[in-house]
């Protein structure tokens, strides 16, 4: 765990998604207090062809434990979404899934 100021791009997610594809039958979620830039998706968008991988931020699960929400269906419901539509950062609780 790190605290970035700024949201995280290619050079500090890179990093994780290796240790993910370095290992077999493994999942991988990042959770960020300061968001993921648009290159970071993408670049989360292209491993989901191989790998599932979650974006997540540290704002939705406060809100999840505070209202509290079921936190695997908050996990399932991100997780389908980057299997089914290869969004890695789709928002259940802003659309109303939740």
């Amino acid at each position: 765990m790190k605290w970035h100021k700024k949201p995280l791009g290619n050079e500090e997610v890179s990093p994780h998604l290796e240790r993910i594809f370095g290992r077999s039958d493994s999942r991988g979620i990042l959770i960020s207090a300061s968001g993921f830039t648009d290159p970071a998706v993408t670049i989360c968008k292209e491993a989901l062809r191989d790998k599932v991988i979650v974006f997540c931020t540290l704002e939705e699960i406060v809100i999840v434990l505070e209202r509290r929400l079921d936190l695997c269906l908050f996990l399932r419901t991100k997780i389908n979404a980057a299997i089914i539509d290869k969004n890695p950062l789709h928002e259940p609780i802003a659309a109303g899934q939740m």
